[in-house]
Parts: structure tokens; sequence; C-alpha cells
């Protein structure tokens, strides 16, 4: 699947849901699971400073709960290591 993007975040006393820029055009069901992060600083090979890749910090997971053709409503599931 190809990666996708938040284009918006809805929060209320319960839930957090966001909106995700895939959907059935993409492969996307319900339920099917995506987790969020977001670019960090360079990882570095300390024997050889090699830059390797970026550190991906998660910020959200969530369960897809209704499909569009070419966006998804994603349910969190967990924040940054809270349960939901």
């Amino acid at each position: 699947m190809k990666s996708f993007r938040v284009v918006d975040v809805k929060k209320n006393d319960k839930n957090i849901e966001f909106t995700i820029n895939v959907g059935k055009n993409d492969g996307v069901k319900v339920n099917d699971k995506f987790m969020v992060y977001e670019l960090g600083e360079n990882i570095l090979d300390p024997k050889n400073c090699k830059e390797l890749e970026k550190l991906e910090k998660v910020k959200a997971m969530g369960k897809v709960t209704q499909v569009k053709v070419d966006e998804s409503i994603v349910g969190c599931v967990k924040i940054k290591g809270r349960n939901r």
C-alpha cells in the first residue's frame, strides 16, 4: 500500500478519529490497522558515522471504521503509549 497522510483529526471526550487520504481505491478495508508516526532525527551508525535512516516516532495507532473511495476514517486505539 502507498504511504498516507493524516488530513483531519477529530477529538471528543470519548475518542479520537483521524481521516487518512487512502480508501477503497487503495485496497483499504474496515478493521485494517494503521500506525501514524512522524519522522524524527537521522540515525547515525556510531562506528562509521554513516547516516542510516530517520527515527520514526509513533504518534497513534488505530483501526479503520469507515472506508470511502479515496479516504478512510480511523478510530484511535492507542496514543503515545496510552490505550483508548
